[in-house]
């Protein structure tokens, strides 16, 4: 017998019961009442515009949709391997309860790569069923097996002694129920256990998380379900700490194990942080406590892993120190083992939020969600934010004139573009998807490399020297980003014994010469690097030591360093020029301009040696 706990929602979350009062829902952050709307934050602002729509649908649901909103009017939606997609949300059922009220039913629709309806299907269970989550199924759990079906998580109500079960339910690729499953604590309890999202694990099972507030330590705790391919249970655990803790999202990683995203209480600073979980392929937890965020709160919505064995996550922010005025769409990404490398409010509304998240070919990210209020439209609209691999937008996609609409499940689709699903503002209750085009994003038309030095491709260093490049990409939009730490520039040196390389850092190790180079976006750039020996600089001479110009003239000193192996180097460039007296001069890399009448000093250092000219202005 499971202990009973009292149920403490935690502060987006609103305690109604629907009809006669039997249902405990989950109540959106999005549906909070609107704190005030102040200026937006000075935030980077993207510098291109996104893809424009392909195609827009909403969709009616049976017998009028959901008794009520919030979780029940979210869809979710999947891309299919046909092309097409497929979309589990809630709508009212045909039967009703004993006090006369209409129950709630899965719903499942199919429809093709154009949004047309294929079928659709409801599963009326004597329940009142929220659906949260679907996937795609495969024959055995390996993404290169055939397709099967669908599986779909969300909660029950079950009666009315208790409030909600989690449940797992599975179909055939035509949307024919399998089997339907039900977890969580014992009848006659009262407790709440909930399906937020599924995913299917290598072996063909499945794993469901979301919360439950009969964990051993009471309040919500994360919730887990473990189950083979035919739903019968493996394991069920429960994470978290003393306070509430629920997650929202749930990922499969390289190493057959899963990451969770969502919140904590427990940990953390903020009165609710972003919470990362890792667990491996039997639910052992392989961090502990990974709470992020500042002083206010941090909920993630979406975990994906990288292409470096890293994380990304979205959500959303209230914290002040990341610049947000309400609340703003959050971006946290973090190493493959837990540890954060920058955390970001990257959305352009007064009151966002990120529901999906993927990484782009570019090693950037694409952010899909809701935003209030762009452009002063006064209105909730869908949200595409494209970022850099450091998180700095690139592009956003603006529906200001559009409508008013609510997202809350996206991803990239197979050409290139993006799917969103949600509903329309206000009591409609119908499903509403866009699809944005793909292939419309600028393409890198060419690399540049830069850094100190660098004339005509190559540049000279001595060993022990270090170097720092940094890549362009230049678009055939005319748009220039900074590529020189995103995951997809590839650095490569010719000869790591002379030349070492990292992210643009570039270090001389030994005598001799190597090519330095970057690749990104299909176009490559790459610059020569000469490594002197070790030798120190002897002697440093300027010429000439004095010259007389007139105001407006100029004239050139030079700088030649002659080394300890008697080599000898034009170092104009590379030396400091100081004008140590006088103002009657400027000076620029040995170029020098007469200003006012009057006499100068100037010294030019190099390799710890100085020399001086005199210069008089007539």
């Amino acid at each position: 017998m499971k202990k009973v706990f009292t149920i403490n929602p935690s502060s987006h979350d609103s305690l109604r019961r629907p009809g006669k009062g039997k249902h405990l829902l989950l109540t959106s952050l999005l549906t909070i009442t609107m704190l005030s709307t102040t200026a937006m934050s000075a935030m980077a602002t993207p510098i291109k515009s996104g893809p424009s729509v392909d195609w827009e649908s909403t969709y009616q649901r049976p017998n009028g949709g959901p008794r009520n909103s919030g979780d029940e009017t979210h869809p979710c939606i999947q891309q299919t391997d046909d092309g097409g997609y497929i979309i589990a949300s809630s709508t009212l059922s045909a039967t009703k309860d004993a006090d006369g009220d209409p129950q709630n039913d899965v719903y499942l629709l199919k429809t093709d790569a154009h949004g047309n309806e294929v079928w659709k299907q409801l599963y009326n269970t004597p329940e009142y069923d929220v659906a949260m989550s679907v996937r795609q199924t495969t024959k055995d759990g390996r993404p290169d097996s055939p397709v099967d079906g669908y599986i779909i998580t969300g909660y029950t109500y079950v009666n009315s002694d208790v409030y909600n079960q989690l449940f797992l339910l599975r179909t055939d690729l035509q949307g024919t129920q399998k089997w339907i499953k039900y977890f969580g604590s014992e009848d006659g309890l009262i407790y709440d256990d909930r399906g937020y999202a599924v995913t299917q694990s290598s072996d063909g099972g499945f794993l469901a998380v979301g919360f439950s507030n009969c964990g051993p330590n009471g309040d919500r705790q994360v919730y887990a379900v473990r189950t083979d391919a035919n739903g019968e249970l493996l394991w069920e655990k429960y994470y978290g700490g003393p306070q509430d803790d629920e997650v929202f999202s749930v990922s499969n990683t390289e190493d057959n194990g899963f990451i969770l995203g969502g919140y904590t209480s427990s940990f953390g600073t903020g009165r609710k942080d972003a919470y990362l979980i890792k667990l491996n392929a039997s639910g052992k937890e392989e961090w502990q406590e990974k709470a992020f965020g500042e002083s206010e709160d941090e909920i993630l919505y979406d975990v994906k892993q990288t292409s470096d064995l890293g994380y990304i996550a979205t959500g959303t922010t209230a914290s002040p120190e990341l610049q947000s005025d309400n609340w703003k769409t959050y971006l946290l990404k973090v190493t493959a083992k837990g540890d954060q490398e920058w955390q970001k409010a990257v959305s352009q509304g007064s009151y966002d939020e990120g529901r999906a998240v993927v990484q782009t070919d570019d090693g950037g990210y694409v952010v899909i969600g809701t935003s209030y209020n762009v452009n002063n439209s006064g209105i909730y609209t869908p949200m595409f934010v494209k970022t850099d691999a450091a998180g700095t937008p690139i592009w956003e996609t603006d529906y200001s004139t559009k409508g008013s609409y609510y997202i809350f499940s996206g991803q990239q689709t197979e050409d290139g573009g993006f799917i969103a699903a949600g509903y329309p503002d206000g009591y409609e209750r119908k499903i509403y998807v866009v699809k944005l085009k793909g292939g419309e994003t600028a393409s890198v038309e060419s690399l540049d490399l830069t850094g100190a030095g660098i004339e005509d491709g190559k540049v000279k260093l001595n060993v022990g020297d270090t170097l720092k490049l940094t890549a362009t990409a230049e678009y055939d939009d005319s748009s220039n980003v900074d590529v020189t730490s995103s995951p997809a520039c590839r650095w490569d040196s010719s000869d790591a014994r002379v030349v070492t390389v990292d992210k643009g850092n570039v270090k001389a190790v030994a005598a001799g010469t190597a090519k330095v180079t970057a690749t990104f976006g299909g176009k490559t750039k790459t610059i020569t690097v000469t490594v002197a020996g070790d030798h120190k600089v002897s002697k440093l001479k300027l010429t000439p030591t004095s010259k007389t110009i007139k105001v407006g003239d100029t004239c050139r000193l030079t700088v030649t360093a002659t080394y300890t192996d008697k080599s000898t180097e034009n170092v104009s460039e590379q030396a400091s020029w100081l004008v140590k007296t006088g103002n009657a001069v400027i000076v620029d890399k040995g170029l020098v301009t007469g200003e006012t009448k009057g006499k100068a000093t100037i010294t030019a250092t190099f390799g710890g040696k100085t020399v001086t000219a005199k210069i008089t202005v007539k």
